[in-house]
């Protein structure tokens, strides 16, 4: 980890370059910018919202006197999933989206990484402003002050996604299938976590499935907070951060073994 962080400072200014023109690139000739992270998050959400709330008349446990308690219940989730899964997603493709500019230059292979962490959390950061202003609107209960709790569940969650991301982006060089895989597992841990329902409608049978799934626990601690006004569930979070450092312990002996044959495979 010293070396890690030794590393990042030494290319911070590269890292913040690509970061630039990652973003640069992204918004450019659109109209609307980064409004399609609101508008995107926003429609799912009120979709979600009609068919389980209205159809199937979804109610949370102590929050029938809320009106919009649903509606901040799934973007408090959507908010924790979406950066789970845009950091491992990003991540995964590192190596082969990038691969022209590896084989050219000695590029820092950390800066990349940083790169694509980055606009994941910039996306990130423009839906949770989202999602504290909707709270304060909807949500009676919600103090801001709770939000205190939010930042060691952040970092646990971008811990556990960038190690991940590594190990993926690693193995993709030399198993393609890997990207595609990828995001046919998130859309199964989607589904898996309690986002548009609530762990006290699934059979106790079933919920084994939902705790082995990190997510479940990133998703919970922010609806703890966004929803009811008080911490995440800590004994929950510790599944994902043994998780997280055992994920980074395998980073550690796959990324040195391939790392020299990673331009050549590429």
């Amino acid at each position: 980890m010293p070396v890690f962080i030794v590393k990042l400072w030494k290319h911070r200014y590269y890292s913040y370059a690509l970061l630039k023109n990652e973003l640069k690139g992204r918004y450019t000739r659109s109209y609307l910018g980064i409004l399609w992270l609101i508008i995107q998050p926003l429609i799912q959400v009120a979709v979600y919202a009609f068919i389980f709330s209205t159809v199937f008349l979804a109610r949370l446990p102590g929050m029938s006197q809320t009106p919009g308690a649903y509606a901040i219940y799934l973007l408090a989730g959507i908010a924790a999933w979406t950066l789970l899964s845009e950091i491992i997603t990003r991540n995964t493709t590192v190596f082969t989206r990038h691969a022209n500019l590896i084989k050219k230059y000695p590029v820092p292979k950390i800066s990349l990484f940083i790169a694509a962490t980055g606009e994941a959390l910039f996306n990130n950061l423009i839906l949770l402003i989202l999602v504290i202003i909707l709270s304060l609107i909807l949500n009676p209960l919600f103090q801001v002050s709770t939000l205190i709790y939010l930042l060691p569940v952040f970092f646990l969650i971008v811990l556990l996604a960038f190690s991940l991301g590594v190990l993926l982006a690693t193995l993709n060089v030399f198993i393609r299938d890997i990207e595609q895989a990828v995001s046919v597992v998130l859309q199964l841990l989607f589904w898996l976590t309690p986002i548009v329902y609530t762990l006290n409608v699934l059979p106790e049978k079933y919920q084994i499935l939902i705790h082995l799934n990190p997510a479940s626990a990133f998703a919970g601690a922010y609806q703890n907070i966004f929803v009811y006004n008080h911490a995440p569930d800590w004994n929950a979070l510790l599944y994902p951060l043994l998780l997280s450092l055992l994920i980074i312990m395998i980073v550690n002996i796959i990324y040195n073994k391939a790392k020299h044959e990673l331009v050549d495979v590429l």
